[in-house]
């Protein structure tokens, strides 16, 4: 098969491997570089909101560099002109450059990043500042408990943020703009040790355009550590495919590479974890059933594929051990219990995903990477691994399907984004493999013709997909501009009292004026989570128990708050408080009621449409009414510190 311009796929032995990880580390330096040169020349534009210009200067801007990434594809990495040197940096920052434009121009005016504080975006800002207060692997809400969420990605950027001395809340919108960016870079880098260069730059930028014009704005570039490892899957997956179809010694460096990418999963989304392992058995069983079609005997074929996925198990196993290690150790004392996780479908997350059946660009694309899939499979090993992959894909679906018998689901929506970017990659194959096929069967000037139809229709097609980016993002940007600072106002200069977060830096300096202790060893009991994100505060309840750990026992702690309310006198609370199984809390944050002090709980009620049910419970004012306790209102809230705290 011939994707490369004259050139067949490579095959890279362990010098090239090694080669393809140096370029790795460099296209992360060059990229996260560029990322902050262009968000910090972005910051500089007296850019108003609302306002089109940011669209406008994104739109004619986005296109000129898609416009000259093409052209160093097709100029450059040919039988007559070998691929410059100066190429591969050029690459890394166009994409990362286009990238971090794309996002931060519609953000110039706000420190928030797409989404602001709201819904999942929260609890994301909850980890990172727990994070940049301490680098132990704690849990992001309770006290005392081992992280559940993998903390990867969060870890690096709060450090980050720790060493340069930036509040945590501001450092995640760069951050989270740096890793999207490196993301591309990265997909570049990866595929440019499968196939050609010239190759990989189209798939990169195809790749990268799928990732921010995602149909499903919860995905993609919102969720910035899940848009790296889907990205990053297809040519990973090509390279684990490819190893363990090797007839004789697999490539160590291939293995170790698959392994580390595992680890990665691991360190960094547990569902994307067990996915691949997932995809890695399966490919693994199917090479052993292709090696005795050919003439091995099934027990050395299995005890081959077994072999190589322990290697790569193996060369996981470091990094997922670092990050889960605490918890794993904590759950087998407690008896694994039960995750509430996965137990989340709303009916718009019930769909199966056909992005091949859209009447968009990005739906062009991917059905004409279905049908080079169907068509190419016999023949090339990309194509395999890449159908393998989706193919995988409507499998977990089936799977959170049956998983529904035992009152859960294995969150299959979480994948779509990997589907996209399977289907946008082998579309790029197609477009590529068909004006080749053309140039076989036809003279070359209508070869010509031919490649110059499908460069331009690309080239339109990929500047059209930039355009149609911000305007998918624009509630995700209002919510980035109207989301309240702790200073109580937007990025636009305005305060609406009526909205909670309005009050979260006076809430903040009240608990800060009646404490001694440092924020992080405060405990709270609070239906106000967004406030959470601006201090490191421990909770004594997480909002949901989607998010919380399983160590936890949220619903016992649930019971727990209703049995505090139920307290006769200030002392007997205290009491209560004390005698708990959990670090009681020591700061409570809670809602003036008719009757006294009101927080708002909830609990799950999953598989009804609405998963997540509430209700009040009020704690009466008489409660409080001790020496032992310090009041403030603000706002909507009353701010209870038990004295000594």
């Amino acid at each position: 098969m011939n994707l490369s311009g004259g050139h067949p796929e490579r095959h890279d032995g362990g010098r090239q491997a090694w080669r393809g990880a140096a370029r790795l580390v460099a296209a992360v330096a060059v990229a996260a570089l560029t990322s902050v040169l262009v968000q910090s020349a972005v910051l500089l534009l007296p850019l108003p909101y609302p306002s089109a210009v940011p669209k406008a200067l994104l739109n004619v801007g986005g296109a000129l560099v898609v416009i000259a990434l093409a052209t160093i594809a097709l100029r450059y990495g040919t039988a007559h002109r070998a691929w410059p040197r100066w190429a591969d940096p050029a690459v890394w920052a166009g994409l990362s450059g286009l990238t971090s434009a794309m996002l931060a121009l519609p953000l110039h005016g706000t420190l928030f990043y797409l989404g602001g504080i709201g819904i999942d975006q929260q609890f994301r800002m909850q980890f990172f500042g727990r994070l940049a207060d301490s680098p132990a692997l704690a849990d992001m809400n309770y006290a005392g408990l081992p992280s559940y969420y993998p903390a990867g990605w969060f870890w690096i950027g709060a450090r980050a943020a720790d060493l340069l001395g930036i509040p945590a809340w501001q450092a995640y919108k760069p951050y989270a703009v740096v890793s999207v960016a490196v993301t591309a870079a990265l997909v570049f880098a990866l595929w440019s040790t499968v196939v050609r260069p010239r190759l990989a730059v189209l798939v990169a930028l195809a790749v990268t355009l799928t990732g921010l014009r995602m149909p499903d704005v919860s995905v993609g570039a919102v969720e910035p550590y899940c848009w790296l490892l889907a990205a990053l899957l297809p040519p990973v997956m090509v390279h684990a495919w490819r190893t363990l179809r090797t007839r004789g010694r697999a490539p160590r460096p291939a293995l170790i590479g698959v392994g580390l990418f595992l680890g990665l999963c691991g360190a960094v989304y547990t569902l994307y974890f067990g996915f691949v392992f997932f995809v890695l058995l399966v490919m693994g069983l199917l090479a052993a059933a292709l090696a005795h079609r050919s003439g091995t005997s099934w027990r050395a074929a299995l005890r081959t594929a077994a072999g190589r996925l322990a290697g790569m198990g193996l060369a996981a196993l470091p990094l997922v051990l670092v990050i889960w290690g605490g918890y794993l150790v904590a759950a087998v004392a407690a008896g694994f219990p039960p995750q509430a996780a996965p137990r989340y479908l709303e009916p718009s997350r019930a769909m199966l995903p056909f992005p091949m059946l859209q009447f968009s660009v990005l739906g062009a694309l991917s059905l004409a990477g279905t049908i080079w899939l169907v068509v190419r499979a016999r023949q090339s090993h990309i194509a395999q691994a890449l159908a393998l992959c989706a193919g995988a894909v409507y499998v977990w679906f089936a799977l959170s399907t049956l998983a529904l018998a035992f009152e859960t689901t294995l969150l299959a929506f979480r994948f779509n984004p990997a589907l996209y970017v399977l289907l946008s990659c082998a579309g790029v194959f197609g477009l590529v493999d068909a004006v080749r096929h053309v140039g076989r069967v036809t003279s070359a000037e209508r070869m010509r013709t031919a490649t110059a139809a499908v460069v331009a229709v690309g080239i339109l097609g990929g500047a059209s997909l930039v355009q149609g980016t911000t305007k998918s993002w624009d509630d995700a940007v209002d919510d980035a501009y109207n989301t309240h600072y702790p200073s109580g106002v937007t990025a636009a200069g305005e305060r609406d009292p009526q909205d909670d977060d309005a009050w979260n830096g006076e809430l903040i300096e009240t608990i800060d004026a009646f404490t001694t202790r440092p924020p992080g060893e405060l405990v709270l009991l609070t239906d106000n989570y967004s406030v959470l994100g601006f201090a490191p505060y421990r909770s004594f309840q997480q909002s949901t128990i989607h998010y919380a750990n399983p160590l936890a026992d949220f619903d016992a702690r649930r019971a727990e708050i209703t049995r505090w309310t139920k307290a006769a006198n200030p002392a007997e609370l205290q009491r209560r408080l004390d005698a708990g199984r959990w670090q009681a809390p020591s700061v409570f944050v809670l809602r003036r009621a008719e009757n006294g002090y009101a927080v708002h709980l909830t609990h799950d009620t999953f598989p009804l449409e609405q998963n997540v049910g509430g209700y009040d419970v009020v704690f009466p004012g008489k409660q409080f009414s001790s020496p032992d306790f310090s009041k403030r209102d603000v706002g909507p809230y009353t701010v209870i510190v038990r004295n000594g705290t």
